[in-house]
């Protein structure tokens, strides 16, 4: 494929995505099948995903920050419902791990809360290799569904309508910097939907604390960690796994264990 034009543009991101559908992601593995069937086939589940951004929480001091745009202050509190997070165990509940060929101390720091819970997959399974693959599909498997976004309010919605054909039900906006600092405005807003329905995520660490919360008070709806998948299109904000489809992916690929 070309190199992509990043300017923000509903006509560019179209083209982009129209390009990546003509892929046959060969280098897709089959983690990212595991959510996508469950979707189509309207198994709700909860995804919460672990990686290096949030993990690093365990490894800096109070009052440090996390994430890429350093949105997020840590303290305890923070630290307490991560591992309350990880350590949560129920059916159809999916944690992501960090990397251990990457990260292999964070990794080890979350096998400490995750142990050998049976669900596990890799924090970055709808990005990295399966990201082409996960973006032209989900809008297909969750058509016909109501969808909830859950999100940092510098988020354009209306261009994953313009380009995927995605229709939101609701969002419910957090600020950009420091959501998690709202958790208690946020954490009891798990009856405002529907059974059936499926709720994205993309607003940090709060992200990975709501999942499993919502889902064991509402197993009846879907809870998944979008995270920065739709960052292009949402923020124009591309990240290395993004700009990598366009090269060729084997180009760019890093890591066997996360790439």
């Amino acid at each position: 494929m070309a190199e992509p034009d990043f300017s923000y543009s509903k006509e560019n991101f179209i083209e982009h995505c129209n390009k990546l559908k003509q892929l046959n992601f060969d280098e897709s593995d089959n983690e990212v099948d595991i959510f996508l069937n469950m979707l189509r086939e309207g198994i709700p589940f909860a995804f919460s995903r672990f990686n290096d951004g949030e993990m690093s929480a365990f490894k800096k001091g109070d009052g440090d920050r996390i994430g890429r745009t350093a949105h997020t202050n840590i303290d305890d509190n923070l630290r307490n419902h991560l591992i309350k997070a990880m350590s949560h165990q129920q059916e159809n509940y999916w944690i992501g791990m960090p990397c251990n060929v990457c990260f292999p101390e964070l990794y080890a720091i979350a096998k400490q809360f995750v142990k050998d819970y049976p669900h596990q997959s890799r924090a970055v399974a709808l990005t990295n290799r399966n990201w082409g693959k996960f973006i032209v599909n989900f809008p297909e498997v969750v058509k016909g569904k109501k969808l909830h976004w859950v999100c940092s309010s510098d988020q354009n919605l209306q261009m994953l309508t313009d380009v995927f054909d995605l229709q939101f039900e609701s969002r419910i906006d957090l600020p950009d910097i420091n959501a998690w600092e709202h958790y208690d405005e946020i954490k009891d807003r798990y009856d405002e939907f529907e059974s059936g329905s499926i709720v994205g995520f993309s607003c940090g660490p709060m992200s990975r604390i709501l999942a499993p919360e919502w889902f064991s008070k509402r197993p009846d709806v879907t809870f998944i960690g979008i995270g920065s998948v739709y960052d292009p299109y949402t923020r124009n904000v591309w990240h290395a796994c993004h700009k990598s489809w366009d090269k060729g992916f084997n180009e760019t690929r890093r890591c066997s264990g996360c790439n």
